[in-house]
Order: C-alpha cells, then sequence, then structure tokens
C-alpha cells in the first residue's frame, strides 16, 4: 500500500513543481469559486443540503432553511412559497 501511496504521489510532485505560481494561484481561486458555489447562501459556512419544493432550488443548509421556514415560508431565491423540502445526501 505504502509503495502505490508513493507512486501516485511522484507525478503529483512533478506537476506541482512544474505549475508556475501564477498558475497555481489561479487553480487556488477556481477552487475557492468553487467550493463557493456549494455553500449555504444564508450562513455563508454549512454546505447547500436541502432541495426546496416547488422551485427545485437548493441554495440552504438544513439549519438555515429550518430557521426560514419558522420565519418566512418562501425561498430567499425566487421567493416563491415553500410546500416541501427535501434532504440532499451527497
Amino acid at each position: 500500500m505504502k509503495k502505490t501511496v508513493h507512486l501516485l504521489s511522484v507525478p503529483f510532485r512533478k506537476i506541482k513543481e512544474e505549475l508556475s505560481e501564477e498558475q497555481v494561484a489561479l487553480l487556488q481561486k477556481e477552487l475557492s469559486a468553487e467550493k463557493m458555489k456549494r455553500v449555504c447562501i444564508i450562513c455563508h459556512d454549512r454546505e447547500r443540503n436541502v432541495l426546496l419544493y416547488p422551485c427545485r432550488h437548493m441554495i440552504m443548509c438544513v439549519e438555515c432553511t429550518m430557521a426560514v421556514q419558522e420565519s418566512f415560508q418562501n425561498c430567499p431565491l425566487c421567493r416563491n412559497e415553500i410546500l416541501n423540502t427535501l434532504q440532499v445526501y451527497t
């Protein structure tokens, strides 16, 4: 197992050495943007994991969805009424 891990890490180190600082910065920026696409739009802390029905937006975590439903009953994005929710496991 150790040999396999070592063999896999060798190409990674070589690729990392070949990347310029600009390329590394660009990849880090892209990674950060991708992570933000998965973060709850309310708390900006937890992962989005609730599908709202009928609008089908998946923009909030469970905790924020419960808080929104207690006070507003509408999707924060499109303002359609939330009739049901579905927790999504990824």
